[in-house]
């Protein structure tokens, strides 16, 4: 590239107007550092003169905006500008257009809004800075959040709002140009006095310094921004890397001119490419900015309408907050048959009548295609675009679809991925956690995309461990029988997951997370809720009746993939220690959901179930624990598991009881049980999901040698709470027991 490369580099540490922001330590520092490595005489692609830097005082409204006019009017089609500004943003209070500024050393924040042109906003920058410029610019902004320090409704609290509209403004605007764009959350500095930098600064820095070069050694603004961007910042920054522009070099740190050389024509020495080794790319690696818009417009309250506002059940809430999120001018549902009818819609906007050929069209196109396409995009007289997505498959060919009018472009390029969140927030818009429609939404474009971008994995793991968080531990009580009353009491409890301790029934569409997303979510819900059985577990004993005594064995799920984790083990090590459990009253149930076989990156022996009881026989050594197995008789709970795992117990699921050979299989797992030649010992079984409606009765149960039962053989659900069997109850049972009734 031929042109000048200009740059203006300002750094305000002291906003003076106003005491109630603090002083930045940082932030001139940041920009001295960034402006000497774009001039330095190694690597540096800027000329020290076309580099205007301004700090502090020097940095006011009026200087820095002559230093940007300045370059703007001075510059070709073939230069390139650089703007760089580190310091407070401001997203006022008073703007209905959700104008930031940036804050200038001179400005008075309370005075921005009787005087707003005395400041530096974000809309002077974009119509006389970027869209008055001829050449490639570049903008990068490393602000902290100075409305939640001024205590204003609009910017405390959370200052993603900052960083959001800065983004929107940029996107909606700046089709030609690139930027990064960084605001820490929650109304604080983003600085650290180990780093002497600002934290997004520092990786800036480094980046340019060489992290961030590419297999010849430069740096490129696209190399610079993809680097950056991989930092674990919190909310990560706005990226637009854009145009031709996005490959200029901005310092050169792999390919420096050797000591004492001078070469004429401006050439650099050639130097052997480092090795570049870069992780492959997801399908949805160039769409996690948009994503990410979309969800917070979804599930983020400074964004829009919160997600418990929909009402339950009613069609119009879902439309109206799908219409919102997209910008569309408006939404509705139809089904699509031999006639289009029409369900439902937002706004008198949409004329179904005008549009008779075009609804047909795409009706045509959903019906032939069915669930083979997300969605179709229909384009019309160049200035209306509808985009239909599917949303349920009905008898006689009908298909029910979501239309909406003129979505934003920025979201309408998403395609694909876009009607598969459309599609995943209808079919969750009555589920009353917004944290659970929010993974339901992740979760569908997990299965349909497969692998998603890193920030996406990790901001679902994240919800998924906080709705963890929320979780109740009840306990249902394993009845030991008898024909005498006397004997009927509880042989132990089990563990089980609720949203609440009034819910009835578990969580499944919680516990289900983990079947899409793999290991890592397996073994967080595994440890979560083990920790949190065996501390409720401790405090519920310490305030029931049982207290006086020591406590009754404990029971508690996990699958095959959490036993094989060491930081599972270590978790529930640790919990039973400080909980002061005995560790032999622990028994972990193994789900039967799982198979006992290898990840796709683990080498196992030929007979994985030796190798897994091995697992099994160590973790019992280090641990005291015993296991059992759950649900005999579905999935894979099988007599090989039964026949060949080293288990203390052995739970029966209810389904065994209403086949026709019932009281033969039973007979059959008390045969097995009884074994010692594998297991050293006979082993507990108890029958599970015992209710009226069990066509084997308590007798036939004792009388295969079965002694204990759980369901609602107690007539009471699960509870937070330990409760003991009074004597109408353990009559009751034991006169089932004895076939009285």
């Amino acid at each position: 590239m031929n042109g000048r490369r200009r740059g203006v580099v300002v750094g305000v540490n002291n906003c003076a107007g106003d005491t109630a922001i603090p002083v930045l330590e940082f932030a001139e520092a940041d920009a001295v550092a960034l402006r000497d490595l774009l001039v330095d005489d190694t690597i540096g692609t800027f000329d020290a003169d076309d580099v205007t830097l301004l700090l502090g005082p020097a940095a006011t409204t009026v200087g820095v905006k002559r230093a940007l006019r300045t370059a703007v009017l001075a510059s070709e089609p073939s230069d390139v500008l650089l703007v760089y500004f580190a310091g407070h943003g401001l997203l006022p209070s008073w703007q209905p257009s959700g104008d930031p500024y940036l804050l200038t050393s001179d400005v008075s924040p309370t005075e921005l809004p009787i005087e707003p042109d005395q400041g530096l906003a974000m809309s002077f920058m974009r119509e006389h800075v970027f869209e008055a410029s001829v050449c490639s610019s570049f903008l990068v902004l490393d602000c902290c959040h100075a409305g939640g320090y001024l205590g204003g409704a609009r910017g405390s609290g959370d200052a993603r709002a900052l960083q959001y509209a800065l983004t929107q403004m940029y996107e909606r605007y700046q089709n030609r140009h690139s930027a990064l764009l960084a605001c820490p959350r929650n109304a604080v500095t983003r600085e650290r006095t180990s780093l002497r930098h600002g934290v997004f600064t520092h990786h800036l820095l480094a980046g340019l310094g060489g992290a961030a070069a590419g297999v010849n050694g430069d740096v490129t603004f696209e190399g610079l921004a993809s680097y950056v961007g991989g930092q674990d910042l919190d909310p990560p920054p706005g990226l637009f890397v854009r145009g031709w522009g996005k490959t200029v070099v901005l310092t050169r740190p792999g390919r420096p001119v050797p000591h004492g050389h001078q070469d004429p024509a401006g050439s650099l020495a050639p130097v052997t490419p480092p090795m570049e080794i870069v992780a492959c790319s997801s399908p949805l690696d160039s769409f996690v900015q948009p994503l990410e818009r979309l969800m917070d417009r979804l599930f983020r309250p400074e964004h829009g309408r919160l997600w418990r506002d929909v009402p339950d059940g009613r069609l119009e809430g879902a439309v109206d907050l799908v219409r919102n999120a997209v910008e569309a001018e408006a939404a509705v549902v139809v089904d699509f048959s031999p006639a289009v009818r029409r369900i439902h819609e937002t706004s008198g906007l949409f004329d179904l009548h005008q549009m008779d050929d075009l609804l047909r069209q795409v009706g045509e196109k959903i019906i032939a295609q069915r669930r083979d396409a997300l969605g179709h995009i229909a384009t019309e007289d160049g200035r209306r675009q509808i985009l239909a997505v599917p949303l349920a498959y009905e008898p006689k060919k009908n298909v029910r679809a979501l239309l909406l009018l003129n979505p934003a472009r920025s979201f309408l390029d998403l395609g694909e991925p876009l009607s598969a969140v459309l599609n995943a927030v209808w079919k969750t818009a009555t589920v009353p956690s917004s944290l659970q429609a929010e993974i339901d939404v992740l979760t569908a474009l997990r299965k349909n995309f497969g692998r998603l971008p890193l920030r996406i994995y990790r901001n679902c793991f994240d919800l998924y461990r906080t709705l963890l968080g929320n979780v109740t531990m009840v306990f249902e009580p394993v009845v030991q029988l008898s024909e005498r009353a006397a004997n009927i009491g509880v042989f132990s409890w089990e563990a089980l997951a609720r949203l609440d301790e009034t819910a009835l029934t578990a969580p499944n569409e919680l516990l289900n997370v983990p079947n899409i997303w793999g290991d890592r979510f397996f073994i967080e819900r595994d440890s979560v809720l083990a920790v949190k059985a065996i501390n409720s577990y401790t405090e519920a004993h310490a305030n029931s009746a049982f207290g006086h005594d020591a406590p009754k064995p404990l029971s508690i799920n996990v699958a095959v993939r959490s036993l094989m984790s060491d930081a599972y083990a270590d978790a529930v090590g640790a919990a039973i220690a400080e909980a002061g459990l005995a560790p032999r009253n622990v028994t972990l149930e193994i789900s039967e959901r799982d198979p006992i076989m290898p990840s796709t990156d683990e080498d196992w022996p030929p007979t994985p179930l030796e190798h897994f009881d091995r697992r099994l026989a160590a973790l019992g050594r280090k641990l005291g624990i015993s296991f059992a197995m759950d649900d005999f008789g579905i999935g894979h709970s099988s007599l090989d598991w039964l026949a060949n795992l080293t288990l203390t117990q052995i739970k029966v699921d209810r389904t065994i009881l209403h086949h026709r050979l019932a009281l033969a299989e039973l007979e059959l797992v008390v045969q097995v049980a009884d074994d010692t030649a594998h297991q050293g010992g006979p082993r507990v079984v108890v029958v599970e999901g015992f209710d009226e409606t069990s066509p084997v009765s308590l007798a036939d149960i004792l009388a295969r040698r079965i002694q204990y039962v759980q369901g609602y053989i107690t007539e009471e659900p699960a509870s937070v709470h330990l409760r003991p069997f009074n004597d109408a109850l353990r009559e009751r049972i034991a006169s089932l027991v004895r076939g009285e009734r």
